[in-house]
Formats: structure tokens, C-alpha cells, sequence
């Protein structure tokens, strides 16, 4: 095969028409001009050509062209990153690519007058997907998603983009050829909506519905065989891991190669100790979702049982009033709060306000004063939810706050210190925290990372007391 090859591209590359057989020697190598060339002959003759590529080696391409999805929770994260990308492809002189649709770029992304909240500052947008495509000497912004190398989206714009399956419209093919998934900033993502990211996790790497314009003869056969997903990278970075967080990328972590996980050290931290209440008690109880059966029970129905059987008792034989429910989990604040009012109904007197993330800023102060307004009369328990304070950062009006129930450990270590901060010092003052096994990285961030081995492990210990400092 190597003779064939070499010789016919030898033919190409020389115009002249062949000259006819003589009986006439070469100068150069003294060999007859008819005779036969053999291939010791012929390697002397020429340098040994490269092999062919095997059938692994032409297969180079992917169903589609996109091969990177980057997915960031606001227009600035985007702005962030393409600010970075453009600094990369910089010529050696300084002189940058030449972007296309640029103008549009600044127009919908930058902004004169930047939103400064808690949770962020700049263009806070979180709808928005944009392909960029990259050219021998330009980029271009806002490409066809399919004509694109990198999808740059948030949860929610990839989401409407695709569409829902079923639909008529919908259409996740250009996502069939992934080979790096980076999702930025988790922690943000997850107070917007984890399952969105979910979802545009799991159009990866599916089998396309049609071909296009793919040749199926250089299509990978990871693709082929659909196997594709065990191929790709998929890097999350996050300021905090939590076991939804982690439940998501080891749900969707399918690299053959493994994965592996880097995490901060959490002894530095140890909120518990650095709040200064006089006379507040921290309780730590540790559910156990095992049964005498065997069986286990979830964790959202043991949270339920606990604070419906034991903590809404409690509160109303104490006659107990300026209690905040602090609720990380949306769907836990909707079963806390059905459950709330079916008690309603059957006794007025267990009545409660709620600070959700969903309110506007009327029924906010309406709810907030409703808790403050003499000391719980119309209102002994406050459902607070997690989401409420990362947008707002706003807690309970002072003194209102008697009592705090931590539904589960908060995903923010630091909102443990600040809502535990706004407790009224005196015998009343008491803090409640239900956790689980898994939770050791959120435990371990209130408590140090020693004393939260030992409560994980121990088998035959269920509370912990802590006492402030204060």
C-alpha cells in the first residue's frame, strides 16, 4: 500500500508526460529506466512516506459542531468569560481577533448603570444563550447554534432555546457532540433552579434525530454507539458543595476516565462558635432515615415527621411565639406550609406569616410586621426561606426573633451566623438544627470538621449541645 501511495503521488506532482522507455542508464543511481523497481530499490530512492491513518484516526468529527457548553447564572458571568476569551486569542504583537456582532454584544450584555444586589453586581439578566463561532482570524458572536463551537447560556436560556420534549419545536440535536460541560458559579445556579440545569444536563450527548450535514464516515464511533456522555468532561465550580449539588454532577458524571472532587478546608470556619448571644443554646439532631425493617425513609417525610410530631408540639404547649423556620429546600417550604394551614383551619391560634422569594415588596413588610406586632400575637411562627434571604438579605425586624428552627443545614455556612445573630438574648433564646448523615460538609463549616466526624459516626447519639459564647 505505502508503494501505491507513493507513487501516484509522485505522478501528481510531476506535469510532464512520461518519456519513453530506453535502454539507457541513470546517472544518478545507475539503474536501467525499464528496469522493474523494487522496493529495496525504491527506498533508496525516496524517504519512507508517513502511514495511513488508521480508521480511528479519520474518525475526527462529532454529529454537530459544538463541542464546549458553558453555563453561567447571569449576563455578566457571560460578559466575564468572553472578556477572557478575547484576552486568549490575542496575536502574539497584542493585536486581538476581529469580533463579529460585537456592538450587539455591549448593547445586550454591558451596562451604564450596573444592578448591585447581594448576590451580584452588573447585567443580573439570567435568559439568555448565545453561540460563539470561531474563524481563522475573527470570532463571531451570536452564531447559529449549529455553525458554533461554544454554547454560552444560562439554565433558564438554554432551557427555552430547546424546548420541551415533545414539543413540536423542540431541538437538542446541536448538544449531541458535547465534549466539555462547565457549569460556573453552582451555587447561584441552585437558588435559581437546580432542576434547569438538570435538564440541560441530560440533552447531552443524545443521539441526534437527524444526520445533517455530518459525515458518517468520520463520525467518532463514541458517537456512533452511542456512548458519547462516557467521553466528556463535566467541571463544576461552586463556592460551596451541598449533597443536591453533589447529587446533580454525580448523577450526570459519566467520564470512563473517573472523577475527582476538591474542597476547601473547613476547620477555619466553625459558625457556632462565633456567635455572641447571651444565654442561646444550639441543639443538633441527627435524623436517622433507617427503619427497624431495613427500609429507609426520605428525608424530606423524616424532616416532616420530626417537626410536625415533635417541634410544633413543643411550640404550642410552651405557648412559644417569635419562631423562624429557616427552609433551604423550596419544595420542603411547600409541604411546611400545607401542613401549617390544615393547623390553621382546625385551631386559629396556630397561625404564622412567611418571607418567600416570590412576594413583592408590599406583602414583605405586610408578612414582616405581622411577626413583629405584639410579640407574635398574630403570627407565632415565621416561615423563612433560604432563597428569600439570598436575594434580599433581609432578616426578621429586631427583637421579633425568639426562637429559630433550622429545617435543614442552610447552604450558605454564613447564613447560619446571621440568622442566629438576630436571636433576642434570655432564657427563651434556642436553636434547633436538624441534619443527616450526608450533610457532613455543611455540618462540618458550623461545627469544625473533628466534632462533625463525630457526630456523623456515632451510632447511639442523637443531640448535641452547644453553648454561645456571648
Amino acid at each position: 500500500m505505502k508503494l501505491d501511495v507513493l507513487k501516484n503521488k509522485e505522478k501528481e506532482e510531476n506535469s510532464e508526460e512520461p518519456k519513453p522507455k530506453k535502454k539507457k542508464k541513470s546517472k544518478a543511481f545507475g539503474l536501467d529506466m525499464d528496469e522493474r523497481y523494487t522496493n529495496e530499490k525504491l527506498k533508496l530512492l525516496e524517504p519512507e512516506l508517513p502511514d495511513m491513518p488508521s480508521e480511528e484516526e479519520l474518525r475526527d468529527q462529532g454529529w454537530t459542531r459544538p463541542r464546549v457548553l458553558i453555563i453561567v447564572p447571569f449576563r455578566q458571568h457571560a460578559l466575564e468569560i468572553l472578556t477572557i476569551i478575547q484576552d486568549l486569542l490575542k496575536h502574539e504583537s497584542g493585536k486581538g481577533f476581529h469580533i463579529h456582532n460585537k456592538s450587539r454584544f455591549q448593547r445586550e450584555f454591558e451596562t451604564e448603570d450596573p444592578d448591585i444586589q447581594p448576590y451580584g453586581e452588573g447585567n443580573l439578566d439570567d435568559c439568555f444563550a448565545l453561540g460563539i463561532e470561531f474563524r481563522k482570524k475573527s470570532m463571531k458572536l451570536f452564531s447559529e447554534f449549529y455553525r458554533s463551537d461554544i454554547v454560552l447560556a444560562s439554565t433558564m436560556g438554554l432551557k427555552k432555546v430547546i424546548g420541551e420534549p415533545g414539543d413540536k419545536n423542540y431541538d437538542a440535536d446541536f448538544l449531541s457532540s458535547i465534549e466539555t460541560v462547565i457549569v460556573d458559579s453552582v451555587e447561584t445556579v441552585n437558588m435559581q433552579n437546580i432542576e434547569h440545569l438538570q435538564f440541560c444536563l441530560e440533552q447531552c450527548n443524545l443521539k441526534p434525530t437527524e444526520q445533517r450535514d455530518a459525515d458518517i464516515n468520520r463520525v467518532q464511533m463514541h458517537h456512533v454507539e452511542k456512548k458519547s456522555s462516557g467521553f466528556r468532561q463535566l467541571v463544576f465550580l461552586s463556592q460551596i458543595v451541598t449533597p443536591v449539588i453533589q447529587s446533580v454532577f454525580l448523577k450526570n458524571s459519566k467520564n470512563l476516565d473517573g472523577k475527582c472532587f476538591v474542597k476547601l478546608n473547613a476547620e477555619s470556619k466553625k459558625w457556632v462558635f462565633k456567635v455572641k448571644i447571651p444565654g442561646l443554646v444550639f441543639m443538633f439532631k441527627k435524623l436517622d432515615g433507617k427503619k427497624k425493617s431495613g427500609a429507609s425513609e426520605s428525608q424530606s417525610n423524616l424532616r416532616l415527621k420530626y417537626y410536625s410530631e415533635k417541634l410544633l408540639q413543643d411550640i404550642k404547649s410552651r405557648s412559644q411565639a417569635g419562631v423562624l423556620v429557616f427552609l433551604p429546600d423550596h419544595f420542603d417550604y411547600i409541604r411546611v406550609k400545607n401542613l401549617m394551614n390544615k393547623r390553621l383551619k382546625i385551631d386559629p391560634g396556630d397561625n404564622f406569616s412567611e418571607l418567600t422569594e416570590y412576594d413583592s415588596v408590599t406583602k414583605s413588610k405586610q408578612q414582616r410586621k405581622l411577626f413583629a406586632k405584639d410579640n407574635g400575637a398574630e403570627a407565632k411562627c415565621m416561615l423563612f426561606t433560604e432563597r428569600y434571604y439570598f436575594y434580599h438579605r433581609k432578616l426578621p425586624p429586631k427583637g421579633s426573633v425568639k426562637n429559630v428552627v433550622f429545617y435543614g443545614l442552610p447552604s450558605f455556612d454564613r447564613y447560619f451566623y446571621d440568622i442566629c445573630s438576630c436571636v433576642e438574648s434570655g432564657e427563651q433564646a434556642f436553636v434547633q438544627v436538624m441534619f443527616f448523615k450526608n450533610e457532613f460538609d455543611q455540618l462540618a463549616r458550623l461545627v469544625g470538621k473533628s466534632k462533625a466526624m463525630e457526630m456523623v459516626k456515632s451510632e447511639d447519639k442523637e443531640n448535641w449541645f452547644f453553648h454561645s459564647s456571648g
